[in-house]
């Protein structure tokens, strides 16, 4: 009896380029990136907050634990490079991905203050969301502690579903952690992407400003 699922994933996201209006996603890299991200990101304790890792005492520190992200045997990290400046202004990843059920996690979220509730911001997310899709991963998903409202209300406007709280999820810098779920699945990502892509044209803005919300183009 053959038990392979019908619908694997075709292979484990590439470490390659991903080219935007605004921003490139680029596969992390401590040499190239690793001085920038301490400045705009690393560097500021806020960013910190919920993530399992940091804050960090020191650029070498960071640095550190960053080349250890470039090389993770599981994590797929991608630097946020803005493409006016070229750049880099915060990272990504996606994670957990398992290729037989084709589900995958898009998290390790860090963004620098300049990068946050930004057009670029967006973009990242959209970015890395259709890489997924297009290696025929069937379900992305999004999970944050239930404290960090701002990454909630960040998951609902990129069009993720809610689907729960899990109860004493983690044990995170000494404090218990509950976690929120969300997803997209694949049924539903030609209409959001459709929506990213609406949402991220020029027109769309009158300077920084959107005239439209991403959610009115879903």
């Amino acid at each position: 009896m053959n038990h392979q699922t019908p619908f694997p994933a075709k292979s484990l996201p590439h470490k390659i380029d991903l080219i935007g209006k605004y921003s490139r996603l680029e596969p992390l890299s401590d040499s190239l990136h690793g001085h920038s991200l301490w400045i705009n990101a690393g560097s500021q304790k806020d960013v910190w907050t919920y993530m399992i890792d940091g804050p960090f005492a020191s650029e070498n520190e960071f640095r550190a634990w960053l080349k250890n992200r470039e090389l993770h045997a599981t994590r797929y990290y991608y630097t946020i490079i803005d493409i006016k400046s070229n750049e880099p202004l915060g990272a990504l990843c996606l994670m957990d991905c398992d290729l037989n059920h084709a589900t995958c996690e898009i998290g390790g979220i860090f963004f620098s203050p300049k990068l946050q509730r930004t057009r670029i911001a967006t973009e990242a997310i959209y970015l890395l969301s259709n890489h997924a899709f297009d290696l025929n991963y069937r379900r992305l998903q999004w999970k944050c502690n239930i404290k960090n409202e701002a990454s909630h209300r960040a998951a609902l406007r990129f069009g993720f579903t809610f689907e729960g709280i899990l109860k004493n999820h983690m044990i995170l810098k000494g404090e218990s952690r509950d976690s929120a779920f969300f997803s997209i699945i694949n049924s539903d990502w030609l209409l959001y992407k459709s929506a990213f892509e609406k949402w991220l044209k020029e027109e769309n803005f009158d300077l920084e400003q959107q005239k439209k919300r991403l959610e009115d183009f879903r």
